[in-house]
């Protein structure tokens, strides 16, 4: 493999001729034309070959005839003093400031030493721009995640470009003209850099749920592959006050790369793919890398193609003996790690997680790492595949809209209603049914509104065309192909207008009229833009509610939206509220006013049921009625 890399000359440039070039000396003070950086790269269903990958591209950058020298800026001082004065509160002006002029430079003739120099300065901006991402991942609202992916979008392709300026080092520094002090200075500094920025690329794909691109895993393989050749797989990077991962060696780096593929990236909610990456780093050096197969038995041990096109699979999956193997990742030990950062996480003695809903939610991560680590994916429940089309409203607010507008069907709600002794006893002296539920935990009732099977209108049509439910409601139109005991699987063939992302409320309504609450367990899209989720139900009726903390009862404008279920399925005999990040506090008390009825409820916050960067499910019990 390592003797490939070297007969090609890695050939890992980019081809950027075809960018509009502009002057960088007049582009500095103006706003980045952001319709300049690199193109968009294409994903087909050819080999994985360079011929396939248009971005895949020469040794050596063409430049076209007549380029004046300054067009990019190669005087380290200048780019250092630029880079300092980028306005970062502006991301997406920054990202495509940075992208521009990385295509400049990557077009450009530089001597190995001042392209790398000049690279670290870019390498600095991403990692600030990184770290300030990160940290507002996960907010709540639409506009929020339409923002965020559209900037992850960016800061992929800076990854990129990144990547592809280091490799252009590492072939000009393993030519035969480059000198061997300039060979031993970068060389292996250039690898592990390149390594590092096409792993944050991978991330970047899987926060945004595209497939990842075989371009790279062929590139990851190749450095990997070389630096084995060149002795330099343990030497650690080079000294950096950016992140962590900058001054790992890249044995250690693609065994993070390998956990983080294998780990159910798709699985995970925004910003949660970064924290992954976070925990699996601290115990990726545990776990095994070697061409001979683990003794012990498939559990935890992982193929990884001698072609180096895709992430590992489990060898207890058939295609892992059809295949060409290279490589076998042993995860057990890591996994055992794993578990026990996980208990320190729950026991309260990690300081980075200080909350309950932080605890609950790095838990939650954690948990779904060891058991992607250990075992295969795998379906819980069989599927029966199904047609039917569906209006899917997304997050709290528009589900509230959703099921009490035109496809309201069954109601749960805190509404008045006789006494009665049993669970499900029914008054039938009331205009609608009224279901008297019981909280096993705490003994308090709760009443249930049972609308007979008629649609509420509203004041509108019932028989509202999907267009007009569309414009009122906020939802879209989605087929479901499959259903299970617990879910549904839902696919659309064109971008949605509302971002769907794991781990947030959505409601799905029928022509029918009856609509079911779920929650988001994975999604993907893949390379034709064809988009799949799978949906967990987690109530088949709801009741819009706001919620006050008890010591804001009497400010309104405290006052923020939920979701109230009652009883549902085997598995969870406790009713549950749905709120936005934030809302739960063990032991809290909260003011629940029900909008349809506007009857108040005082209740006490219970169990903690999910944490996802979009809401927060948990279970409570009435203490008293308002």
């Amino acid at each position: 493999m390592a003797g490939q890399c070297r007969d090609r000359g890695l050939n890992l440039g980019r081809d950027l001729a075809d960018n509009q070039l502009r002057d960088p000396r007049r582009r500095r003070g103006s706003p980045p034309n952001c319709s300049q950086r690199a193109p968009e790269r294409v994903l087909g269903a050819g080999s994985a070959t360079e011929e396939s990958y248009p971005l895949s591209a020469r040794t050596r950058p063409r430049e076209a005839p007549g380029t004046e020298a300054g067009a990019a800026t190669v005087r380290p001082a200048d780019l250092r003093r630029w880079v300092d004065e980028l306005p970062y509160a502006n991301r997406e002006a920054v990202l495509g400031s940075l992208n521009e002029e990385l295509s400049l430079l990557n077009a450009a003739s530089v001597k190995p030493s001042v392209r790398f120099e000049l690279l670290e300065l870019h390498a600095g901006a991403y990692v600030r721009l990184l770290n300030s991402l990160i940290q507002r991942q996960g907010n709540s609202g639409v506009s929020a995640l339409q923002q965020q992916r559209r900037l992850a979008d960016m800061a992929r392709t800076l990854t990129l470009q990144v990547a592809d300026g280091y490799k252009q080092v590492v072939d000009a520094t393993g030519s035969k003209k480059a000198s061997l002090f300039a060979s031993r200075r970068f060389d292996v500094a250039a690898i592990q850099r390149a390594f590092l920025f096409l792993c944050y690329s991978l991330n970047h794909s899987y926060e945004q749920y595209l497939p990842t691109e075989p371009r790279v895993w062929i590139e990851l393989a190749g450095l990997h592959g070389l630096a084995r050749e060149r002795g330099a797989l343990d030497r650690p990077g080079s000294h950096s006050e950016h992140r962590q991962e900058f001054a790992r060696p890249i044995s250690h780096l693609y065994k993070l790369t390998l956990l983080t593929a294998v780990a159910d990236p798709y699985h995970h909610g925004p910003g949660e793919v970064w924290k992954m990456f976070e925990f699996l780093g601290e115990c990726a050096d545990a776990a095994e890398l070697d061409a001979q197969r683990p003794a012990a038995g498939p559990e935890g041990v992982f193929v990884i193609d001698a072609r180096g096109v895709e992430r590992a699979w489990p060898l207890s999956h058939k295609a892992a003996g059809e295949a060409a193997k290279s490589y076998y990742l042993e995860t057990n030990a890591t996994s055992s790690l794993l578990e026990n950062i996980r208990e320190e996480v729950e026991q309260g003695r990690r300081d980075a997680f200080p909350t309950a809903r932080a605890r609950r939610q790095a838990s939650a991560i954690l948990s779904r790492i060891v058991r992607s680590l250990r075992e295969p994916a795998q379906r819980s429940n069989d599927r029966t595949p199904i047609e039917a089309p569906v209006q899917l409203a997304v997050g709290i607010s528009a589900t509230q809209h959703l099921i009490g507008g035109t496809v309201a069907g069954t109601q749960a709600t805190f509404g008045p209603g006789k006494e009665s002794g049993a669970r499900g006893a029914v008054s039938e002296d009331d205009e609608d049914a009224v279901m008297k539920m019981i909280d096993p935990r705490s003994g308090g009732t709760v009443d249930v509104d049972v609308n007979k099977g008629r649609r509420r209108t509203d004041g509108r049509e019932g028989g509202a065309d999907e267009a007009g439910v569309m414009a009122i409601y906020g939802s879209e139109p989605w087929d479901v192909t499959n259903k299970s005991r617990r879910g549904v699987g839902i696919v659309r063939r064109d971008p949605p207008r509302t971002p769907l992302c794991v781990g947030e409320i959505v409601s799905i309504a029928t022509n029918k009229g009856a609509s079911a609450i779920g929650l988001v367990r994975w999604f993907t899209v893949d390379e034709a833009g064809v988009h799949r989720a799978g949906i967990e139900i987690i109530g088949k009726r709801a009741d819009s509610v706001n919620l006050r903390p008890l010591k804001h009862e009497s400010n309104p404008d405290a006052a923020r939206p939920a979701l109230a279920m009652p009883f549902f399925g085997a598995d969870e005999k406790a009713s549950t509220l749905a709120a936005l990040p934030g809302t739960y506090q063990e032991g809290g008390v909260l003011i629940v006013k029900c909008l349809e009825t506007q009857s108040q409820v005082r209740v006490q916050m219970d169990s903690l049921i999910d944490a996802t960067p979009s809401c927060e499910r948990f279970t409570y019990r009435v203490s008293a009625r308002k």
